[in-house]
């Protein structure tokens, strides 16, 4: 077994130091030998990697085309993929290659979620005529070219909020009344930085009534309060955001109120400051 993580990181770290032709030299040499034991993923991710280093090249377009072909020549019939993943649009050979994973992956029952239609369960894929039919929430028995597909569509894993209301709605909508703002955690997660308003639009009705939605908010808000990783502003416009580590008021933090103009904000993030209790730098 090819230990393919640990040798991803290594191409990595290579890669980071300097020594990007070696690294490169390496990765096609790895994808390589995933293609000939069968394990299309790993070498298409593979190849993403190295075009993810080649930026938006486009002289390294029919490169990736080319070896993303090689890849897929076993499957026959899932070669017929690479016609819609984006490479004669004249995009970086990572976004192709982004777009090729998602339809290689696109099979009956799997979740996802469009801009325009919301969460949906693709029913049939026809590489043949280049279309998947999609219930979607706003538009069931929904077709759309695999190339439009590649391109909107997003794949929902296991733990994304949509799919665990779609897999037990009841479970959910207990736990937006028990745990609001772990509702709000998993909506973050899921959808990234929102505003109060569009957390609203997600979350109701689906779990939260209308008439319900100011106790479910004022419960997430208080819990949310104590979550250091949970940054809430002080304005109901700008999007609450889930962060990578624990807010300081360090220089940077100075840095952004010596930016700000709207004095009700800058009002609101000293009273913040304050009421943090933190020692503020020296300088």
């Amino acid at each position: 077994e090819i230990p393919v993580a640990s040798l991803v990181d290594f191409l990595m770290a290579r890669q980071t130091e300097g020594q990007l032709e070696q690294a490169d030299s390496w990765a096609g040499l790895l994808s390589d030998a995933l293609s000939e034991r069968g394990k299309t993923i790993a070498a298409l991710e593979v190849l993403l990697m190295q075009a993810g280093w080649a930026g938006a090249d486009p002289k390294q377009l029919q490169r990736f085309k080319k070896a993303a072909d090689d890849v897929l020549e076993p499957l026959h019939e899932k070669r017929k993929l690479i016609e819609h993943a984006g490479f004669d649009k004249n995009l970086a050979p990572a976004e192709c290659l982004r777009r090729l994973l998602l339809l290689l992956t696109l099979k009956p029952d799997v979740l996802c979620h469009d801009k325009t239609w919301g969460f949906g369960v693709v029913r049939s894929v026809d590489i043949f005529y280049g279309r998947v039919d999609i219930d979607f929430d706003k538009k069931p028995g929904h077709q759309m070219s695999l190339a439009y597909a590649a391109e909107a569509l997003q794949l929902l894993d296991d733990e994304h909020l949509l799919v665990r209301i779609h897999r037990d709605q009841a479970a959910m909508a207990k736990m937006a009344q028990d745990d609001a703002g772990q509702v709000v955690r998993m909506a973050l997660q899921s959808f990234g930085p929102m505003n109060v308003a569009q957390l609203q639009e997600l979350l109701s009705p689906r779990l939260v009534s209308a008439d319900d939605w100011k106790r479910f908010w004022d419960a997430a808000r208080k819990a949310l309060k104590k979550d250091h990783l949970v940054e809430i502003p002080s304005k109901r416009t700008d999007p609450l955001r889930l962060l990578s580590k624990k807010k300081a008021y360090d220089r940077e933090w100075f840095a952004a109120l010596a930016q700000e103009r709207d004095m009700a904000s800058v009002l609101a993030l000293v009273d913040e400051l304050i009421e943090s209790k933190t020692a503020i730098p020296d300088d």
